[in-house]
């Protein structure tokens, strides 16, 4: 069971600290109109002007959850009847961030969702399940969920329930028509947690996740 250590906690809390100085020091630098040097992979110093300058979305907060404790929690939770394929954990486990970030406005869990051809996806996930290819995914049964909260485990029934009962091309569709997934696969491929908290606090049945959510 490929479970995050301290070290990986530790190493990833120290990236999202990076990400969020280097942030700063650019958007600093926009503000007073002053250019940027980067250097690219070869090492060749790159002068950026200030109107040029991209500022990455601010990053929300860390999570010590991965997508692989969400996903091992999904495919626990599922019934021998219920077909789960990679495509279809992929999809699952796309919501779930989804709406942990339209009711919490924190992310479920740190890894980047790419916009893929068929979808969200999230890279390590495909990786971890690829050998299965379309089959149904199995899995030494796990019974300790303790990392996740009361909520966040009536979260993940009430996506496994919402969205577990369509077939894996219906949900990549379903993707398809979101602008999260739409704008990401046209620029950057990287669907931005921000993009995503915006867009499901709008799209969702916000009022029906809650009541089955929330413990108050």
């Amino acid at each position: 069971m490929n479970r995050l250590t301290t070290e990986d906690y530790r190493a990833n809390e120290a990236l999202h600290a990076m990400r969020l100085a280097v942030r700063e020091v650019l958007l600093e630098r926009k503000r007073k109109g002053c250019s940027a040097i980067f250097a690219d992979k070869d090492g060749k110093l790159i002068q950026v002007e200030a109107d040029d300058l991209a500022i990455e979305e601010e990053p929300l907060e860390y999570s010590s959850i991965s997508a692989k404790d969400v996903a091992e929690y999904l495919i626990a939770k599922t019934g021998s009847s219920n077909e789960l394929s990679n495509m279809k954990l992929q999809k699952l486990v796309y919501y779930a961030q989804a709406a942990h970030l339209a009711i919490f406005s924190k992310p479920l869990f740190s890894e980047e969702i790419e916009a893929w051809m068929h979808g969200p996806v999230i890279p390590s996930l495909y990786h971890e399940y690829k050998k299965f290819g379309s089959r149904k995914i199995t899995q030494d049964k796990r019974k300790d969920f303790s990392l996740f909260s009361q909520e966040q485990i009536n979260l993940l029934d009430y996506i496994r329930k919402q969205y577990g009962k369509h077939l894996a091309w219906k949900l990549g569709n379903m993707t398809h028509k979101d602008a999260p997934w739409k704008d990401a696969v046209a620029s950057t491929s990287i669907i931005g947690k921000s993009k995503m908290m915006d867009f499901y606090k709008k799209e969702f049945d916000y009022a029906d996740i809650r009541r089955q959510v929330m413990l108050s």
